[in-house]
């Protein structure tokens, strides 16, 4: 059984790897991103796309090269609190043209990985600076901000049948974390292997919501806003000259989420 599954989960990898180019990420990466950048990122620090500190502590989104364990590759983008990590995102710069996109590149969202649930008091500090909010959405607003930045209107997310880890005796799992999210977000469908998350991701308008749920829907908007904005902001600092000038022509505001 554990040989069969292990096969299993060998074979998925391989099919990944195939519809994946380590080249464009480097490439995309070599060409939009200066120096500073590449140290930040590829170095032990990470790069600080966000950071809070307040009474319950210290809260920050770090960006850094995904582990080498880590079979997406690519980025990973992790939420911490007072240290501990609550949430994983990874994803790779994609060449558009290999997924029939009409862009240049696009983030593909490899890996969604909630561990709040294992974060104990830095989770429980986490609820009372950021009530009735989500580790997950965090995570998300960050790479809207990122990809905003770089004037690019989508998301490409992996299906959870296509996740390289996937097993059919947790697919329940596998579907709240990967496609459930990603239609909560907006996504529909974009292949076999992939949805398409248009950014802007969707938030269902305030006046559609029950008045009670109204004033906290805003905070979390609110505070989403501010941390993509924050991502934003700190990317274009880390943009190469000829890559800054062409994606301010075309990226458009984190206010407008």
């Amino acid at each position: 059984m554990i040989i069969a599954r292990l096969t299993q989960r060998w074979h998925a990898l391989r099919r990944w790897r195939a519809h994946q180019s380590p080249d464009s990420h480097a490439r995309f990466e070599e060409t939009t991103f200066n120096r500073a950048y590449r140290d930040a990122v590829h170095g032990s620090a990470g790069l600080i796309l966000w950071q809070h500190d307040g009474e319950h502590g210290r809260f920050a989104l770090q960006l850094r090269t995904a582990q080498r364990d880590d079979s997406q590759h690519g980025l990973t983008l992790t939420l911490l609190a007072n240290d501990a990590v609550l949430h994983r995102l990874s994803w790779t710069w994609a060449d558009g043209a290999q997924l029939a996109l009409p862009v240049a590149s696009v983030p593909l969202v490899t890996h969604n990985a909630g561990l709040w649930r294992n974060a104990g008091p830095a989770f429980d500090a986490f609820e009372r600076a950021f009530p009735n909010n989500s580790p997950s959405f965090f995570a998300f607003a960050a790479l809207q901000g990122a990809a905003q930045a770089l004037g690019i209107d989508r998301v490409l997310a992996l299906r959870a049948t296509a996740h390289p880890t996937y097993q059919a005796d947790q697919h329940a799992t596998f579907e709240s974390g990967y496609d459930g999210f990603w239609r909560i977000l907006g996504g529909a469908e974009y292949d076999a292997r992939h949805y398409q998350i248009t950014l802007p991701f969707y938030l269902k308008p305030l006046a559609d919501m029950p008045s009670k749920h109204r004033k906290r829907a805003a905070q979390r908007r609110d505070q989403w806003r501010a941390i993509g904005e924050a991502a934003r902001t700190a990317l274009l600092h880390y943009m190469a000259p000829v890559a800054t000038t062409a994606a301010a022509a075309r990226a458009p505001t984190t206010a407008q989420a």
